[in-house]
C-alpha cells in the first residue's frame, strides 16, 4: 500500500525525464487509436454526514449498460525502455430505481422511484517500464505510473419533485504495473496488470487493471513506418469511498470490455 501511494506523479515525471536524457537513441513511436465498448457492474451507495446508507443500488438497479468509448494511447520504445501516455473516458446514462436513500449534503433522491442516472469516469495515465527479462522474442517487464482520475455523478428523481443530486471529484496516483510480451512473427501478444492504492484525508482509492492484446502485421513501409491490427480486451476494478463534509460516497465497480484498433509505428 505505501508503496503504492509513494509513486506520485513528480517522481514519475523526474524518471521519465533521466529516461529520455540517457537515452542513447531516438525513441520508436506508435499511435494506437482504438474503440471499445465497456459493459459496468457494481454497485454505488450515497449517504449524508453520520448516517449509514439504506442500501446500495447495483449498476443493473440504475439502468447504466455498456457504452461505446475511443481509446487514445502513444507508446515510446528504447530497446528495453518503454513509456506510454493514455486517456480514457467512458459516459454512462440509464434509468432505473434506486434501492435505498441516496443522500449527500441538502439533496437527497428517494428509493424506488423512477431515476435518471449519468456516471462518467476519466483517466489520463503515463507510465515507464524496463524489460528486466528478455529471451529471444519474449519479454517480461515491470514499472511504475501516474496519472489524474476523474469522476461526475449525477442523479434526477423524473417523478415529482424533480430532486437532483451532483456529485465530483478529482485526484491524482500512482500504481505499478508489469507486462509480458512475445512476438511470433505473424503476430504479437502483450499482457499487462496495474494496481493502485491512494488514501488521503476525504479519499481513499483501490484500482486493479488488466489487459490482453493481440497484434497483427499489416504493412511495413520501411522509412514509412509500419501499420498493425489490433484486438483485446480490458477489465478495470474500481473501489473509491469519498468523504467530505457533505457525506459519503462508497462506489464499487467494474468496467469490461474488448477494443479494436490500429498500430501505426515510425
Amino acid at each position: 500500500m505505501k508503496l503504492l501511494e509513494a509513486v506520485t506523479a513528480p517522481r514519475f515525471a523526474a524518471l521519465l525525464i533521466i529516461m529520455f536524457l540517457s537515452g542513447c537513441m531516438t525513441p520508436r513511436t506508435t499511435l494506437l487509436p482504438r474503440g471499445s465498448r465497456l459493459g459496468i457492474a457494481g454497485d454505488v451507495a450515497v449517504s449524508a454526514q453520520g448516517e449509514k446508507a439504506t442500501a446500495a443500488s447495483t449498476a443493473e438497479d440504475l439502468g447504466l449498460s455498456a457504452e461505446r468509448i475511443f481509446l487514445p494511447r502513444i507508446d515510446f520504445d528504447w530497446d528495453r525502455f518503454h513509456a506510454s501516455a493514455e486517456l480514457f473516458h467512458t459516459d454512462y446514462t440509464g434509468l432505473g430505481r434506486a434501492k435505498g436513500d441516496l443522500s449527500f449534503g441538502n439533496a437527497e433522491v428517494a428509493p424506488s422511484v423512477p431515476l435518471e442516472t449519468e456516471a462518467s469516469f476519466d483517466y489520463v495515465i503515463g507510465s515507464m517500464l524496463y524489460d528486466f527479462y528478455v529471451n529471444g522474442t519474449f519479454r517480461l517487464g515491470a514499472g511504475i505510473g501516474a496519472g489524474m482520475t476523474a469522476y461526475d455523478l449525477y442523479f434526477k428523481q423524473i417523478t415529482p419533485p424533480p430532486l437532483e443530486l451532483a456529485l465530483d471529484d478529482r485526484l491524482p496516483f500512482g500504481y505499478l504495473t508489469v507486462r509480458a510480451y512475445r512476438d511470433f512473427g505473424f503476430a504479437d501478444l502483450l499482457a499487462t496488470a496495474s494496481g493502485l492504492a491512494y488514501s488521503s484525508q476525504t479519499s481513499d482509492i483501490d484500482y486493479l487493471e488488466f489487459e490482453g492484446r493481440a497484434g497483427i502485421p499489416l504493412f511495413d513501409g520501411g522509412k514509412w513506418g509500419a501499420g498493425s491490427a489490433l484486438v483485446g480486451y480490458r477489465y478495470h476494478q474500481l473501489k473509491f469511498i469519498w468523504t467530505p463534509p457533505e457525506g459519503t460516497l462508497d462506489l464499487d465497480l467494474d468496467l469490461y470490455g474488448p477494443y479494436v484498433g490500429l498500430g501505426y509505428t515510425f
